[in-house]
């Protein structure tokens, strides 16, 4: 199963390739992300439902909390700054077992000892 970051998400809606969404997952914090770029709050409301429509929305749960936790402190202790949503993304892929998806993989590789699969979108 495949989660797929933020910037995957804006190119598959960019190029209208909405197919590639009904077999993935996105996170709630990609969701966030998405939304947040839309100024408009009544476009910003019809986009959020016809996503919802069309993906799946993996929250953040207990294991991914945890795994975060875990790669925030080893990351902070090497002095490796990650933001915490893609920190976050990553540890609810581990947390499901989600291969993640993204156009930045040279970012998430250092994450990937943690357990984090990775596959390049093109």
């Amino acid at each position: 199963m495949k989660l797929l970051d933020t910037d995957v998400l804006i190119e598959i809606i960019k190029k209208n390739k909405i197919e590639e969404l009904r077999e993935a997952y996105i996170s709630i914090i990609t969701l966030l992300e998405y939304l947040r770029g839309i100024k408009d709050e009544e476009e910003r409301e019809i986009v959020k439902e016809n996503i919802e429509k069309i993906v799946q929305i993996v929250n953040l749960e207990n294991k991914s909390i945890l795994i975060y936790s875990k790669m925030h402190e080893k990351l902070k202790a090497r002095g490796i700054l990650i933001s915490d949503a893609d920190l976050l993304q990553a540890s609810i892929a581990i947390a499901n077992n989600f291969t993640f998806v993204t156009r930045n993989t040279k970012h998430f590789k250092r994450l990937e000892e943690f357990g984090l699969k990775i596959l390049n979108y093109q």
